[in-house]
């Protein structure tokens, strides 16, 4: 499944100290994971939003927690947060404890949709 091999990228730049980086592929490997399910239940994205016509991150983000419990809309919130740091605030950097923080909860949400890592 491509969301693990996107875990993978995340922690191999993790270890590289390339925080942003690492951020934008842990949140990218959580919808990743997540779209499936969603196609699954759903069929298109207009079954949830009339005017969509693509899976758009609120969306998954927003209706996630059935899937993945509070805990995991939990990490999912956080690892989305880290990636608008890492992607779109350009005098703002992803700090290593909140990225660490991130990182160690993200496997268990993948489990959870069937994504081993």
């Amino acid at each position: 499944m491509k969301s693990a091999t996107t875990f993978a990228e995340a922690d191999a730049l993790q270890d590289l100290g390339k925080f942003d980086g690492a951020a934008s592929r842990a949140y990218y490997s959580l919808y990743q994971a997540l779209v499936p399910h969603f196609e699954k239940w759903y069929g298109k994205p207009s079954k949830l939003d009339p005017r969509a016509d693509h899976w758009t991150h609120d969306m998954i983000r927003n209706n996630c927690a059935r899937l993945v419990g509070g805990d995991g809309y939990r990490v999912v919130v956080m690892a989305f947060n880290l990636r608008i740091i890492a992607d779109y605030r350009m005098k703002m950097c992803v700090a290593k404890r909140e990225l660490d923080a991130v990182m160690t909860e993200i496997p268990a949400v993948l489990n959870k949709l069937g994504v081993k890592v």
